[in-house]
Order: C-alpha cells, then structure tokens, then sequence
C-alpha cells in the first residue's frame, strides 16, 4: 500500500511534496482523525484548556514532524528507498513555514510539540504571516543577500481553512462613551479587517493526542473602491489594501 502511493506521488509530484492532497498520505490522514478525537474528547470533558499566544511558531517541516511522531519515518524510508529515491531529498522538497524569526519561535514550538507529546491540553495561537523569515542568498562576489520568502505561494497542505471562524478588527478611529449611566460606548471611524483562522495540527510524540495551532489571516473587509482610489482617499485605500495580508 505504502509503496504504491509512494510511486504515485514520485510519479506526479516529486518538484513539490505539498501539493498532493492531504488525504492523499496516511499520516496525514491518521493525524487528522486524532486531532478530531482529540478535540472532542476536551469538548466532552470539559475541562481547562492552556493557551499559548506568541508571534512566532517556527514549528519546522510538518512531514519530517509528523513521520516521525506517528512512528511512520523508518517505513517511509524503506519504502523511498526501493523506489530508488532518499527520504531526506523528499522531506528537503517541503517549503519550511514561515511564521518568525528568531529563538522564541522555536521556543513556542517546543512548547506546543511538547504539550501534545504530554497529552496536555495546550492551543497555540499566532499569525499566518504571508512571507516567511527570509531566503538567504549569495551573491556572485560573495556577500549575504536577504530576500522574501513567499512560502505560502503553493499554499499550505498543512493547515484548515476556517472560513466560519472569522472575526472583525479596527484599528484607530474613536470611542464615544454614551450619556445614559450605562458605562456604554461606540467606537466611530477607523479602519476594519477581517481575521481568518487558519487550525494546524500538531501531533504528539508516541500518542493519539493530536494538539491545534490556530494561525490568523487578516483579510480586506471590503473589495477594491475604485471611487475611493480615484478620489482624494487613494493613498489611504492602496494602504489599506497592501498592509491588511499578515
């Protein structure tokens, strides 16, 4: 069975890993499974949950992660090796997320493979942050280059859209306490988008437990006003417009 996906995705894909199907492989289908009984087991016990917010997750590659964690990588290697190919030539094949830049990343991370491996109730939230930390480039003289690292442009097989999950954001503008005793007040004004969640699974270590990363995407609430863009508001709407992707 294990063999005969492999051909195929070898077959079809090879350039890029991601962009096969999730279902397409079993441990990303076994992982998936578990993080819904996961989920509903904590929503049946109804207990406490933990929630680690930081604006850095560099969680690494989520095959190498997930092969290893479900026990898979010494099968997956062996059947990579009888199609002629190697495994870390496969795994090197997958874009790394994107989501900081530095050690609390990998700090966060740890945090949330080792709360999965423990079978503790832990949700990481972040940003789903559209260009990654950087690709790393040498030029012909020799000097250290830093260039975008579109990592999102193949999207992300990985991750869950939740189009039903979906918040309002405004920034600036003003509030206006109400006259009635109340303690009330309105916000007028400012600028609004659109926060899209986007759930990652993080499998544990030698167990079912499959934890949650919740990324959000913030997204333009309204389309593209042409009379705003060819009236006096054109630079304020083309801000709008390039700074609300993460």
């Amino acid at each position: 069975m294990l063999i005969r996906q492999l051909r195929s995705l070898f077959a079809t894909t090879y350039s890029y890993v991601p962009a096969v199907d999730p279902p397409f492989f079993p441990h990303q289908y076994s992982s998936q499974i578990n993080w819904n009984d996961t989920q509903l087991h904590l929503n049946r016990k109804g207990g406490k949950r933990a929630y680690y917010f930081s604006l850095e997750f560099l969680m690494g590659r989520a095959l190498d992660n997930a092969l290893l964690n479900l026990g898979l990588k010494d099968e997956f290697r062996q059947g990579v090796d009888k199609l002629g190919f190697n495994l870390e030539d496969l795994l090197s094949k997958e874009r790394d997320a994107g989501l900081g830049n530095g050690g609390l990343g990998r700090l966060a991370a740890c945090y949330l493979d080792s709360s999965a491996s423990q079978e503790l109730p832990v949700w990481g939230y972040g940003l789903r942050y559209k260009y990654g930390i950087f690709q790393q480039l040498i030029s012909p003289d020799g000097e250290q280059l830093e260039a975008p690292d579109p990592w999102l442009e193949n999207s992300n097989p990985w991750e869950l859209p939740r189009i039903d999950v979906m918040y309002e954001v405004r920034f600036y503008g003003v509030a206006d306490r109400y006259q009635d005793g109340s303690g009330r007040g309105v916000w007028h004004g400012g600028q609004e988008v659109l926060a899209v969640a986007y759930d990652v699974m993080i499998p544990g270590f030698d167990t079912r437990n499959t934890n949650n990363l919740r990324l959000w995407e913030s997204k333009p609430k309204r389309g593209f006003d042409l009379n705003s863009f060819n009236g006096e508001d054109s630079n304020k709407h083309t801000t709008r417009h390039l700074t609300c992707p993460a």
